[in-house]
């Protein structure tokens, strides 16, 4: 943080980002949230370098259990969703972290599905109707989070080329 390299923690990484910085992570109490879910944006993800073109009502593909439920101070709640308000958020000038995971597509889904889902079952979900809907939502999907990695490209290399790496 203090060299602002730039770093964009995803699920588990983004809550490791919130712990780290002073904010908290619970058990999530609704149980997980799994499949493609919309997010909603908030003002401040206007102007935000890398989830800035993220359209209101964006799926999201989500598999956690667990979820940010305090943000670590100074940071700019990006993104929200029904159920986890917390989906983005940035600190400083190069941090960034998601609830969800935008790398991630059906066959990816088909497979935590499978591994998972003795556990989501038990928990209400049914995985089969999670992987359905991300199934349905993959080609947005991948043109949404297709764009907001090439925003996050743009940020480390111009990050890079201002430090002559």
């Amino acid at each position: 943080m203090a060299g602002e390299v730039p770093l964009l923690g995803i699920c588990l990484g983004g809550q490791i980002v919130a712990h780290a910085l002073g904010g908290s992570v619970s058990r999530r109490p609704r149980g997980p949230e799994v499949g493609a879910v919309p997010l909603r944006r908030l003002p401040a993800a206007g102007g935000d370098p890398v989830l800035g073109g993220v359209p209101e009502g964006a799926p999201a593909v989500q598999w956690p259990g667990d979820e940010v439920d305090r943000l670590p101070a100074g940071a700019v709640p990006l993104l929200t969703g029904d159920d986890c308000p917390y989906q983005a958020f940035r600190v400083g000038d190069a941090a960034w972290a998601v609830q969800f995971h935008p790398e991630v597509g059906a066959e990816a889904v088909a497979l935590w599905a499978a591994a998972d889902g003795e556990r989501l079952r038990s928990a209400g979900v049914d995985p089969g109707t999670a992987m359905a809907a991300v199934r349905e939502a993959e080609l947005e999907l991948r043109a949404v989070w297709g764009a907001v990695s090439e925003a996050w490209g743009a940020v480390v290399r111009a990050r890079a080329d201002a430090r002559g790496v």
